[in-house]
Order: structure tokens, then C-alpha cells, then sequence
């Protein structure tokens, strides 16, 4: 994900449902790395306004960590006013309720904070927003804290003097990696296929929620944390590695090209170099097998420096973990294991910025319904 210019911008932590700004301006950072100030008398919103649906969107994206908090779903139906968006968003959350209680995923707290990245007016009670969410939390088994930086667009409406949520999708995983940057975060583009990503999302809920069960014996195996017996490469610093995603997981190495919201199998690559697997004329930086999830993997599996097939057993810490996007057909995303708990592996990640989170979270998912393990030989 494409890191903000974060100290620039108006940050407003959502510790409580109220609080106050100042001013009828706020600042967002463009895409050139200029800074911006809007004045929101030119949007018709005033300071009640912007609180209101800061507080609303905040609230919706701050409920599946309050369900890891205190184990209790809710309906999101006073702030969402669509019926399919409504659905989506209420069968997710049952379905975290219900899955989190299975693997024991808990928090004892969080704090989190919005920033409107931009802003454009549809008509005199309809807007849509890029926002950045971030939240910081403490797993309730895990020593460290934990965070994630989550980037979406969103449409607001204003509904009987309440701002409603209409649209919402998630500006890394509802993408392919064809979309070009510019086009992702356009706040011109208009949701472009929403309802069929909306539509394969309900798909993918109510199949992983009829094979919960089959889940929860999968996630029994998945933390069988052994150590395998033979070796090949045994040139492996998983300490190195783990410390380096810990290091860079919220930011990025100046050394290395930043491949903004396609950056995670870059700063995989970068962590298990740092770990000592050494570079060649095929894996280096800005290299197919570098930067790309399916490239990576066919590149560790085809030189040796991997055991055992795709499933969890004998995974360890450092090892990679790719997870396959049921919507794009394809896997997508790769991030690195950096911890361990009770309730399975956590991992670091870019795209979306993420330390320490749990892969209870984001597998089994409506976006993510396969996963697969790329262990090294340690």
C-alpha cells in the first residue's frame, strides 16, 4: 500500500464515539507527495458532519476487532443502507464471532484512527471517500503489539441526518494486479464491477460458513509447529528474517524500490534475503520472482530451498505464507510468519501495512478461501 505522508495529515484517534476538530479545513497528502488543504464549506460539510461519518466509517471498520474483543456480534444495519453491502458486512462478522470463539483470537484492546486521503461530492447528500484506516491492538497471548494500516473507498450518504455507508470496497483486496495505481485510487473512478465483487464476497461467506467446522480441524493442524528431521539448504536465518519484517512492516527499506499497494511479495523477498537466501540471476530486486506471488514461490520450490508440500505442518517462524483470492481466482498475496499463539501463526505483511496480525483473521475470509505454506529449510 502506498504509505501516507502520515505526520502531515489530520489524524483523529476514535478512542470514544465523540471528539472535536477545530477548523473548517483538513489536509491530505496527493499523489505527488504535495500537500493539499480542502476547504469543507466548498462540500457543504461541517465540522458535526465530518465527526459523524469519521465516527461511522470508523465504526464499521473497527467491528471485527471489537468482536475479537469482547466475542459479540452486532448488526451493522444503522449505519450501512444497502441491503447486499448490509448482508455482506452482518454475515462476515457472524461469521468472525463464530470462528474467533473456535480459534481463541483475542484482544484486550485497540485503538484505531481515520484520515480522509480524498474527497469528492456526487450530489448534495452523496460523497465518496478514500480513507486510510489504522489500528494498533494487543492480542490478549502475544507479548508484542500488533497493527494494520487498511486503505478503502467508500460512499456516504446522508440519510434521514444520519451519514450511511452504501459502498465500501478494500483498495488492495479487491483488485487484481493489473490495476494500475493511478486507476486504483482514482477518486474518479466509480466503483467500478462493484456488485460483482460484492456478489462473489456473499459467495465465498456463506461457502466458508457452511465448512466452518472443516476450518477449525485445518487450523488444528496449522499450529503443529514441528521441526522437519532432513535437511537441504540449511543456510537460513529465520531469526534474521523474522527481525526484518518486524523492522520494515510498517514502512519501507530506502534501499529497495517501493512497489506501493503491489509491494507484499517484495518485502517478503526482502525479508528472507535478509534471512540468507542468496540472490541469483532470477531472484533479485525488481525481479519477476522477486516481486510476484506465484513467480516467488515457483522460484523457491524449483532451487531447493524448500521442503514438504503446501500444507502447515512443520511450518516455523520465517517461514511464507501465500493465500489465494477466491474473487480473482488466483493467489494473490504472500506474507511472512512472525510470531506464534494458541490460536495459529501471525504474520508481517505490506499491502496492507500489517505487524504481528493473526492469520485467523484473514483466512478462511470472504477475499481469501486457500492457503499455502513455503517452508525453508532452517
Amino acid at each position: 500500500m502506498l504509505k501516507r505522508i502520515l505526520p502531515l495529515m489530520l489524524s483523529i484517534t476514535l478512542i470514544s464515539s465523540s471528539f472535536i476538530l477545530g477548523s473548517t479545513t483538513y489536509v491530505k497528502a496527493s499523489s505527488n507527495n504535495t500537500v493539499n488543504t480542502i476547504n469543507l464549506t466548498n462540500y457543504n460539510l461541517t465540522n458535526e458532519n465530518l465527526n459523524k461519518i469519521k465516527s461511522n466509517i470508523n465504526k464499521l471498520l473497527s467491528s471485527k476487532y471489537e468482536i475479537m474483543k469482547t466475542g459479540e456480534f452486532k448488526s451493522n444495519s444503522d449505519i450501512i443502507k444497502n441491503s447486499k453491502l448490509l448482508e455482506l458486512v452482518d454475515k462476515t462478522n457472524e461469521f468472525k464471532s463464530k470462528w474467533y470463539k473456535k480459534v481463541n483470537l483475542k484482544i484486550s484492546n485497540y485503538k484505531s484512527s481515520l484520515n480522509i486521503d480524498d474527497l469528492k461530492k456526487i450530489s448534495n447528500n452523496i460523497y465518496v471517500l478514500k480513507v486510510t484506516y489504522n489500528i494498533d491492538y494487543k492480542l490478549t497471548d502475544f507479548t508484542e503489539n500488533s497493527s494494520s494500516e487498511e486503505d478503502y473507498k467508500l460512499e456516504i450518504q446522508n440519510i434521514d441526518g444520519n451519514w450511511c455507508i452504501t459502498k465500501i470496497i478494500d483498495l488492495n483486496e479487491d483488485f487484481n494486479e493489473s490495476t494500475e495505481v493511478n486507476e486504483k485510487y482514482s477518486i474518479n473512478n466509480e466503483f467500478e464491477n462493484y456488485e460483482n465483487i460484492i456478489d462473489n464476497k456473499l459467495d465465498s461467506i456463506n461457502n466458508i460458513s457452511k465448512d466452518i467446522d472443516k476450518y477449525e480441524e485445518e487450523y488444528k493442524n496449522m499450529i503443529n509447529l514441528n521441526s522437519a528431521e532432513e535437511e537441504s539448504y540449511s543456510g537460513y536465518d529465520a531469526n534474521s528474517a523474522v527481525q526484518y519484517a518486524k523492522k520494515w512492516a510498517e514502512g519501507r527499506n530506502p534501499e529497495y524500490k517501493d512497489w506501493g499497494d503491489k509491494d507484499c511479495t517484495n518485502f517478503v523477498s526482502q525479508a528472507v534475503h535478509n534471512g540468507g537466501i542468496p540472490g541469483s540471476s532470477v531472484w533479485y530486486s525488481r525481479s519477476n520472482a522477486w516481486i510476484r506471488v506465484i513467480d516467488f514461490y515457483n522460484y523457491m520450490r524449483a532451487n531447493g530451498y524448500t521442503f514438504g508440500g503446501d500444507y502447515s505442518s512443520d511450518s516455523r517462524l520465517g517461514d511464507v505464507i501465500q493465500l489465494y483470492n477466491s474473487n480473482q481466482k488466483n493467489w494473490t498475496h504472500s506474507v511472512i510468519t512472525t510470531g506464534s499463539t494458541g490460536h495459529g501463526w501471525l504474520y508481517c505483511a505490506h499491502s496492507n501495512n500489517r505487524k504481528n496480525h493473526p492469520i485467523a483473521d484473514v483466512y478462511p475470509s470472504s477475499t481469501y478461501s486457500k492457503i499455502r505454506y513455503i517452508k525453508f529449510w532452517h
